[in-house]
This record gives C-alpha cells, sequence and structure tokens, in this order.
C-alpha cells in the first residue's frame, strides 16, 4: 500500500531528525573526547591542582557568561526561526549588536568583579589578574553564541557541526604546547585559546547574506531587543534556580555522607543526567528551530510537530535508559573505577526518569517557543522545588539509590506539570499518555530483569 503524503512527510521528518541526531550526537561525543583527553593529560603533567583551576576557573566564567549572555542564544533562535525575509534580517542585525553590547558589559563586569571572584574562589587575590584576563573569554563567548543563535535560527545546523569539529579539534592541538611547557602557568591561557579559536570559526563560518547594521538606529534595535532580552531574562532566572537546587542537593549530600558520598553522587549525576543529556543536546539543535517556526501558526501544526517529535525522543531514549539500565557497572567501570560501584543502583533507578525527562523536555520547548517566559519560570521553579525535596528526602530515607529513584519520580510530575500547561493555556492535547506509559513500562522491567540478574552486585 503507497504512502500517503502526509505519512510521507513524517519518515522524511524522522529521517532528518534522526541524522541531525547523529551528526550532532558525534560532535557531543567528539567535545566529551577531547575534554577527557584534555583532562587526563592535565592530571599528568600539572596535577590535581591543575584539574582543580581548570574547573574553577571554567565554574567562575560560566556564571559569568550566564549573566551576559541573558539567554540570548536561545531567546533570539526562537525569534530568528519565526521570521521571515526582511523581517528576518532586522532581528539578525538586532541580535549581532546585542551580542557585541553583551560582550562588553560581560567583559567589564569580569574586571570590575574580578577581586571578589578569586577571593570568593581561592579566598585570596592571588587570582585577581587571571579573572581579569578571562574577561576576554566571557567577551568572546557572548560573540559565539549570538552567531550561534543565527546559524540555528536559520536552520544551517551543518554549518554549527562543522564548526564545534573544527573549533573542539584546533583548540586542544593549540593548547597542549601551551600546557606541556607553561604546566600550571598555562592554565589561563589555554582557556582564553580555546574561547579564541572557537570564535575565530564562528567568524569564518558567519551568515554573509545579512546587510550591515550601520543604518540600524538605537531605537530599533531597543524595540527589537525588548522581547529577546525579557524571554532571555526569564530563561537565565530559570537556570539560575537549577543551578542553586543542584547546589543546595549537593552541600546537603556532603554534610549529611561526607566527601566521598558526595563523590558518588556526583559521578552518578554525570552518568544520567549530563552524559545522557548529550542525546537531548543533539535532538534540541534541530527541533527548537523548527518547533519555533510554527509556534505561532495555529494548533494544529504545532501538535502534529510535537507528537512527532515525541514519538521519536522516545524511541531513542527508551532504547538509551534500557541500556543503561543494563549496562550501568560497566559504563561506571569504564569511565570510572571499581570504587565508583556504589553509583550503580543510583543510575539504574534514574533510569525510567531518562523517557520522563525526554517527554517532558520535548512538551517543555513549546512553552518556550510561545515566548511564554513567566509560565516557563514558574514551571521551572516549580520543578526545582520538587527536585529539591525529592532528593533529600531520597537521600535521606535510602541513600544514593534513593536519589536515582527521587530522579525518575521528579520527571514524573514534572511531565504532568508541562502537560497540564500545554493542555489548558495553549489547547494542545498531546496524546503522548500511551506511548509513555509503554516506554517506562520496558524500562521498568529491563530494570527488575538487570536487578533479578545481580547487576546491582556485580563488582
Amino acid at each position: 500500500m503507497p504512502l500517503t503524503k502526509p505519512t510521507l512527510h513524517m519518515h522524511t521528518l524522522t529521517r532528518k531528525v534522526l541524522g541531525m541526531m547523529g551528526v550532532f550526537g558525534g560532535v557531543e561525543v567528539l567535545n566529551l573526547l577531547c575534554s577527557v583527553v584534555r583532562t587526563k593529560l592535565v592530571a599528568i603533567w600539572i596535577g590535581a591542582a591543575g584539574v582543580g583551576l581548570f574547573g574553577l576557573f571554567n565554574a567562575a566564567i560560566e556564571m559569568m557568561c550566564t549573566l551576559s549572555q541573558l539567554g540570548l542564544r536561545t531567546s533570539s533562535v526562537k525569534d530568528i526561526a519565526s521570521a521571515s525575509g526582511a523581517e528576518r534580517s532586522l532581528i539578525i542585525r538586532v541580535v549581532r549588536r546585542c551580542a557585541r553590547w553583551m560582550a562588553l558589559a560581560g567583559a567589564v563586569l569580569t574586571v570590575v568583579l574580578s577581586p571578589i571572584l578569586s577571593r570568593v574562589t581561592f579566598g585570596s587575590l592571588d587570582y585577581m589578574w587571571a579573572f581579569m584576563a578571562l574577561a576576554t573569554v566571557v567577551a568572546l563567548n557572548c560573540l559565539v553564541a549570538g552567531e550561534g543563535a543565527v546559524l540555528q535560527g536559520l536552520g544551517r545546523l551543518k554549518v554549527i557541526a562543522r564548526a564545534s569539529v573544527y573549533s573542539v579539534t584546533v583548540s586542544l592541538i593549540v593548547s597542549l604546547p601551551i600546557i606541556y611547557f607553561l604546566r600550571i602557568n598555562g592554565v589561563v591561557p589555554v582557556i582564553i585559546v580555546y574561547s579564541a579559536v572557537t570564535a575565530t570559526v564562528y567568524a569564518l563560518v558567519r551568515e554573509r547574506g545579512v546587510t550591515d547594521d550601520s543604518e540600524l538606529t538605537y531605537r530599533q534595535t531597543w524595540e527589537k531587543a525588548k522581547g529577546l532580552i525579557k524571554l532571555g531574562a526569564f530563561l537565565t532566572i530559570s537556570g539560575f534556580v537549577t543551578w542553586a537546587v543542584s547546589y543546595i542537593i549537593m552541600s546537603y549530600i556532603n554534610h549529611a555522607g561526607g566527601e566521598s558520598e558526595m563523590g558518588y553522587y556526583q559521578s552518578g549525576f554525570t552518568l544520567s543526567v549530563r552524559y545522557a543529556g548529550i542525546v537531548f543536546t543533539a535532538l534540541g539543535m534541530e527541533y527548537f528551530p523548527r518547533i519555533s517556526s510554527v509556534a505561532q501558526s495555529g494548533v494544529k501544526r504545532l501538535t502534529v510537530m510535537l507528537r512527532h517529535q515525541s514519538r521519536v525522543v522516545l524511541w531513542v531514549v527508551t532504547l538509551l535508559a534500557c541500556c543503561m539500565a543494563v549496562a550501568a557497572p560497566w559504563i561506571v567501570r569504564l569511565l570510572y573505577s571499581g570504587d565508583f560501584m556504589a553509583v550503580v543502583p543510583m543510575v539504574v533507578l534514574a533510569s525510567p526518569g531518562l523517557v520522563l525527562r525526554g517527554v517532558s523536555w520535548t512538551m517543555a520547548f513549546v512553552i518556550i517557543a510561545k515566548g511564554d517566559g513567566r509560565v516557563y519560570l514558574l514551571t521551572e521553579l516549580t520543578s526545582g522545588i520538587m527536585c529539591l525535596v525529592l532528593n533529600i528526602a531520597g537521600y535521606s530515607l535510602y541513600g544514593l539509590p534513593g536519589v536515582g529513584f527521587a530522579f525518575s519520580v521528579w520527571y514524573a510530575l514534572y511531565a504532568l506539570i508541562v502537560w497540564g500547561v500545554l493542555r489548558k493555556r495553549y489547547g494542545i492535547h498531546a496524546r503522548v499518555a500511551v506511548p509513555v506509559l509503554v516506554a517506562v513500562a520496558t524500562v521498568c522491567a529491563v530494570v527488575g530483569l538487570a536487578y533479578a540478574a545481580g547487576v546491582w552486585s556485580l563488582s
């Protein structure tokens, strides 16, 4: 029986989604491998002090970049993807001008706060000049965020992928001699080199088909930038809520269980959230501009797009969750060591939550695509409170396995909240309940079989 036109379109879209996931999944894996290589060589050539310096400097710079960019990367992708013609060209020019302003403001703010950053991070003013030098990183990252938003909004995803590959590869090659010869004095230069290489690559691949913004007035810039900044501010606050909740949970576990327990938690969190997040990052690069382009086109078209994406995500994430549940002991041994086997129950019990995270993530993008910043902030604030309460309760009652179980319960509740928002506020009936229940049941069955087979007790 021949495929109908809508069915053929869905098959084509599925191939496109999976193709982009493969491309960006490969890019994220390359980023991860280069990071592992760099960290390993830093540990060998400099030692634990070098690894610690990299972590502390990067954490501080990430915070300053988040404050400086005000969610520009996400908020501007939405507007660029949903516009066309002269309007799209105008938005791109505004985004680039805003990126330059934010780069300047971020650099100045970092320089001004450098004494505070040094004292808070290291307990002294010894690293004040290092933070001043790293102000260039904040500025360059703002410019990269602007150009990345333009390319993603225009659907130039393969260009972004190539830029990421070139950036991470070249920066690793350039940074290795610096680390080898300068040792601990090369930490700051390496961070600057990475940002400089990335900014140079994005400058070379930037979209050229946009007229210069010399005739763009400040009034025009402000009128267009207001919406970007408003939504971006909500996204920034949401990100801060997530960071604060994570910090409180880590502090609690460190206080209640000690540094070793904290290390186990961080390892399990990395496996269940960050490494698995590679899949979500890869899918989001293609999905967010596409859902933004139809966000104002009517409920029916948006609903069809959401249902399709939800089903694709469920296929991919269910397979990932099953693999995590079965192979957790071997994954832990491969990425860490046999001493970290205590995190296996946490990872296994969190695997059903990956499925729920995937479908809730897909639905939450609709709220951002709609530009509904207040509602998104409210959902994320509610999610943060639930995460905090459930994780503390789970750890208090059952230790690290309780944290894994809390992760799954948290995303079950979050999925229900986001589903309710879409249904009540936008009239979107996702109709993904049955596929989600089947996926979760499948993963739970695999978890049960893994437990019966003694996977948790492998050592």
